[in-house]
């Protein structure tokens, strides 16, 4: 079990980092394709001489478990219906609401008024 720091998940961090790795990583014309699950063990058949192969078979692991999370239905994002998008936002637009207090209710200032708060006395 590998697991990594919310911090790496964050952003664009993953997809900089694999890519400095390998180039073409996600890429269409990699030429690499997805893999069954079973397979994903291929990648790791040949022990790696370096921390930068450690890395390249890495990235190709990930690459392959990203593939399979784009087909996987248990990983789609969740939509959101129109009715509870527009009460979603009703709710939002109540929260910011003022209740209006007896001065606000009473009409526009008279000029002098407006004169003393500062406003525009052209109107």
């Amino acid at each position: 079990v590998m697991a990594v720091k919310d911090s790496f998940l964050e952003g664009e961090k993953l997809f900089v980092e694999f890519g400095r790795v390998l180039d073409d990583f996600l890429s269409e014309r990699c030429g690499r394709v997805p893999l069954a699950k079973p397979r994903w063990k291929e990648i790791w058949t040949s022990e790696p001489s370096s921390v930068a192969a450690v890395e390249l078979q890495l990235a190709r692991l990930v690459e392959q478990a990203l593939w399979a999370m784009g087909t996987n239905s248990a990983y789609e994002a969740p939509t959101i219906s129109a009715q509870s998008q527009d009460s979603g936002l009703a709710s939002a637009m109540d929260a910011d609401s003022v209740p209006f207090e007896d001065w606000m209710l009473l009409g526009p200032l008279p000029a002098a008024a407006r004169q003393r708060a500062g406003g525009d006395t052209a109107k």
